[in-house]
């Protein structure tokens, strides 16, 4: 059941981010439900929610929540602009 509150709380959270176009927030919002689903062992789950929100990031790989979303995501998310 908290648990459950827990996904419901942090999904909301990722749709208001996403509706103000709070990225950052998004991200955030996102690393807590993918870290919810990665302790009951929905790692698919977890980067099906995660993968869209990081992969709309152009810069700042270098910041702590993109790398830690990337090791959540495995690393295998290409930092492909960060050369730029």
């Amino acid at each position: 059941m908290i648990l459950e509150l827990s996904r419901t709380c942090s999904r909301h959270s990722i749709s208001e981010a996403h509706q103000q176009q709070a990225l950052y927030w998004e991200l955030s919002a996102a690393i807590s439900l993918a870290d919810l689903m990665r302790s009951q062992n929905r790692d698919v789950e977890a980067q099906a929610v995660l993968g869209p929100v990081y992969d709309r990031f152009t810069e700042g790989f270098s910041t702590i929540s993109l790398k830690r979303a990337k090791s959540i995501l495995g690393g295998t998310r290409s930092d492909r602009r960060e050369w730029r």
